[in-house]
């Protein structure tokens, strides 16, 4: 496929102009995608919020003017100064690229613009005088068509991809709206075949017989109905009636008192008792970008909003899908909520990335309670989100035919009742029944709404409080609706909303840092319930990736790998052509990969998955999909695998460079992506990692300077992308930042002396950035990631003692050993609270810190320092080496071998 990129610059005044030419373009997109080639249109509209900011002007001419292929600009009677840079810029790269049309104001009226005129001939510029707006169109046709004709696209083969069709039935007294309101469907096109790889195509009006060849039905409607558009109307109603999948959806948005009016008693008709989504809206239709988005998730993956997905994220009072605005916060959630605490958690980012890395006891407190209330925060945003995103969903359900018996439907609820189908006893019975569950859902409901108001409004004590009530609830409306989908009175994907939504409570309110039981049980029902009533979705595989992480606490690898390879050929039932469907099988191969690295490098499992997966991503990237960060997660876990020595696997690390390069060219990979940490920062320092690791491999060649610079700028980098991401996640930041210094101090520490003060600079900034997240988290991995830099460090200063001969009982000593002691004891202490007797691993590090200690003990005591025991040394080196003795195949024998047992031997006990 082709992509011809069009920019059109202009005055916010000129905005009728800027949305007629959006429905020429999306009309042309409609008819050159037959033949292979795609025309996107760039405009601020599509990205208001991303460029409002005065200082994004030159971000907006580099991201939309620059790459755009034909440069589009109007005017009426002046051109303002960001459309003139704009201009300029274009003018400096390819004037052959610009056209300008000098047009009619929004009152229809032409006028003159001598200077304006002038200043473009000036430019070489000859401006297309059009005075009626109508004339444009076929100017832009004219326009488009010669550029294709020239490239040579004219003749291509018909894009294929899925393509779902609209119809709209627009009255006249909303004619002024007609552009506005197709253009917002151009826009929401763009996204969806971006991310979902559907395109949406809009039939011509009046056209009544393409209703049959219609999947969605979206009628604008004011005051005045004409007789034509109630038959328009009547025949979607009718055709939706009689198709068994309930084909054309039919959405109605209106721009007035629609079902009020005296004049329409003949539509009120239409409509009455019927089980129809309506919502009103207004320009520019942010809401029915929203809703087309939210019907293309349902049809396309039965999506199901939860506080895992990361395919939303909230910026500027807009909700942003993949990083694209949708739809305002404030037409999103009408109550308000979603905006007033989104505006409140951007204000506490912008609070935490102004503290400093080096704090004091008063500071570190401090900065807790801020990540705590932004914590807080980002729990009561996601809930409401959850719960908003699932309301307007659950609109969009369609139901399959034997789901429904009849169409004399009553709703109760959120709609969660359908069609009263009969039961397997009497009429008479089956309504006494549905009314009781009716009865109670009504109740429970209720209840459920009255304590989700006070959530938002509490402190976070309470809020659990409310949390733990609310799931109560929830439960036992999970039992209802469970009922009511065994009896086909419901949709699966009604248990599954419920159910998720309780998973949302225990992740954002209840658990505070183990795993509640509850909820892995949870996760079980919603996969086993799923599997029952054969509904496939992302969320009920991620429910199972996340029972299989249940298992992983509990080193439970076997039943967690089986949960991860369910969870991938589940997954294998989706399309690709989806970028969450793509994001979410990397996690399910990443999860299974690193849980059989858990067990046992050497298994050729982990060859085999990591071939699927290298293979899945070359059928993605042959596809045309951008998958730059699947690819950067794929090469961190390939490069974790690799046990071959440097000669026969430098080249496949190679390639991960190029990657980490490439994702980090413009913004191909945003910091509030999900893989961002993964790609921008854990990759390059596994790659930093790498190079260390084989450090006695390429140490004494020729070219061991290119190898020691190439891993001084991966760290760099990585410490640069870790920088960037304090503001979405302080404590990833910081973790990142820690992980480089600690590498780049393992670099120097293991090359001549003469680095050995800068390694000893790098890693006292790992230690204090790893020692202020654990007194933030007070997390077991974070100490563990302290007592390995403790570890580093005091042998470190013993190598320095080694080589400087600090024997001379003098103050300088006397601070180096409380120091290196310090350090020593620190791993020790920590390793030996993280120990679990029987795991080889946990026992090698806490040994590892023994033979530590004693060295250091018994080196201060040959070198004749007063305090040092040199009994204790041999003591605690014997203890070491003893362990080493039991575990003779563990990573660190030939360590234990040439330090405790050299030292033991020198003294005759071995």
């Amino acid at each position: 496929m082709n992509i011809l990129n069009i920019f059109l610059g202009s005055s916010k005044d000129l905005m009728y102009a800027r949305k007629h030419i959006g429905n020429i373009i999306r009309r042309l997109n409609d008819q050159w995608m037959e033949k292979g080639v795609r025309i996107r249109l760039c405009v601020w509209e599509d990205f208001r919020t991303e460029y409002e900011d005065k200082s994004k002007q030159q971000e907006y001419i580099d991201e939309l003017v620059l790459p755009s292929h034909i440069c589009i600009f109007l005017y009426d009677n002046r051109i303002n100064p960001y459309t003139q840079k704009e201009l300029n810029a274009k003018i400096g790269q390819d004037l052959s690229a610009v056209t300008v049309y000098h047009i009619p104001n929004k009152d229809g009226v032409w006028n003159e613009a001598v200077d304006v005129d002038t200043m473009l001939k000036n430019q070489n510029i000859t401006p297309n005088d059009v005075s009626n707006i109508n004339d444009i169109d076929a100017l832009i046709e004219s326009l488009v068509s010669r550029y294709i004709v020239g490239k040579g696209w004219d003749n291509g083969s018909a894009v294929t991809m899925e393509t779902k069709y609209l119809y709209t039935t627009i009255p006249w007294d909303l004619s002024k709206e007609v552009d506005a309101y197709e253009d917002a469907v151009r826009s929401i096109d763009g996204i969806a075949q971006e991310f979902l790889s559907i395109r949406l195509v809009l039939h011509p009006k009046k056209d009544i017989h393409l209703l049959e060849q219609t999947d969605h039905y979206i009628p604008l409607l004011k005051e005045k109905v004409s007789e034509s558009d109630l038959v328009e109307f009547a025949k979607a109603q009718e055709l939706q009636h009689a198709n068994p999948d309930k084909r054309p959806v039919i959405s109605l948005f209106t721009r007035g008192a629609i079902f009020k009016s005296e004049v329409n008693a003949e539509f009120a008709r239409l409509i009455e008792g019927k089980d129809l989504f309506s919502v009103r809206v207004n320009p520019p239709y942010d809401t029915v970008r929203w809703r087309l988005l939210c019907w293309l998730l349902r049809v396309k993956t039965n999506f199901i909003a939860s506080v895992d997905m990361t395919c939303f994220q909230f910026k500027n009072h807009f909700l942003y899908y993949f990083g694209k605005p949708v739809v305002s916060l404030t037409e999103f959630d009408p109550s308000g909520d979603a905006d007033k605490i989104s505006e409140e958690l951007e204000a506490k980012k912008e609070e935490i990335v102004g503290k400093g890395v080096s704090m004091d006891k008063s500071e570190i407190v401090e900065l807790q309670n801020l990540l705590s209330e932004k914590q807080f925060l980002e729990c009561k945003l996601k809930m409401v989100v959850v719960k908003v995103t699932n309301q307007w969903l659950l609109e969009s359900i369609q139901f399959k035919a034997e789901e429904v018996a009849n169409l004399d439907s009553k709703c109760f609820g959120h709609k969660l009742a359908l069609q009263e189908n009969m039961l397997d006893n009497t009429i008479e019975q089956a309504r006494a029944i549905l009314d009781s569950w009716k009865e109670a859902l009504d109740a429970l409901n209720k209840e459920e709404d009255e304590l989700e108001g006070q959530l938002l409004e509490v402190n976070r004590e309470k809020a659990r409080t409310i949390a733990n009530q609310i799931k109560d609830i929830c439960l036992k409306k999970e039992k209802l609706i469970k009922n009511l989908v065994e009896k086909k009175q419901m949709p699966p994907v009604e248990l599954l909303a419920t159910q998720i939504y309780i998973v949302g409570l225990f992740d954002t309110f209840i658990k505070e840092t183990a795993q509640p039981q509850e909820e892995d049980e949870l996760y079980f029902r919603i996969f086993k319930d799923a599997d029952t009533f054969g509904y496939l979705s992302p969320q009920v595989e991620m429910a199972r990736l996340n029972y299989g992480n249940a298992f992983s606490r509990k080193k439970d690898h076997k039943d967690a790998y089986e949960c991860y390879i369910k969870a991938i050929r589940n997954l294998g039932c989706f399309p690709d052509n989806n970028v969450m469907l793509r994001h979410l099988k990397t996690h399910a191969y990443i999860s299974a990969i690193q849980t059989l690295l858990d067990i046992d490098f050497r298994q050729n499992t982990i060859w085999r998955l990591l071939k699927d997966l290298q293979q899945m991503l070359e059928s993605w990237k042959s596809a045309g999909y951008d998958c730059i960060a699947e690819e950067g997660a794929y090469y961190a876990a390939l490069i974790r695998s690799t046990t071959s020595d440097f000669a026969s696997s430098h080249e496949m690390v190679e390639e991960a460079e190029k990657v980490f390069e490439e994702a980090g060219s413009g913004s191909r990979v945003p910091v509030n992506h999900e893989f961002y940490h993964e790609v921008l920062c854990y990759l390059p320092a596994n790659i930093a990692g790498y190079y260390i690791d084989k450090f006695e491999e390429w140490g004494y060649k020729t070219e061991a300077g290119s190898y020691i610079k190439k891993c001084n700028i991966l760290c760099e980098r990585t410490i640069e992308n870790a920088l960037r991401l304090q503001k979405e996640d302080r404590l990833m930041s910081m973790e990142m930042q820690g992980r480089a210094y600690h590498q780049l101090g393992f670099l120097a520490a293991n090359l001549p002396s003469n680095y050995w003060m800068q390694a000893k600079d790098y890693y006292a900034k790992a230690y204090n950035l790893r020692l202020q997240i654990l007194r933030i988290s007070n997390a077991a991995s974070d100490a563990a990631s302290l007592a390995e830099t403790a570890v580093n460090i005091g042998a470190l200063y013993l190598q320095m003692v080694k080589v400087d001969l600090f024997c001379n009982c003098n103050a300088n000593v006397i601070d180096v050993f409380s120091i290196t002691m310090r350090y020593a004891e620190t791993a020790v202490n920590i390793y030996q609270k993280l120990m679990h007797h029987g795991e080889e691993e946990s026992e090698l590090c806490y040994y590892r810190a023994i033979q530590l200690k004693g060295s250091i003990i018994y080196q201060y005591a040959e070198c004749g320092y007063p305090t040092a025991n040199k009994s204790e040394g041999i003591r605690l080196l014997q203890e070491a080496y003893d362990w080493n003795q039991k575990h003779y195949e563990n990573t660190y024998c030939d360590v234990f071998e040439g330090v405790a047992g050299v030292i033991l031997r020198h003294e005759g006990l071995i």
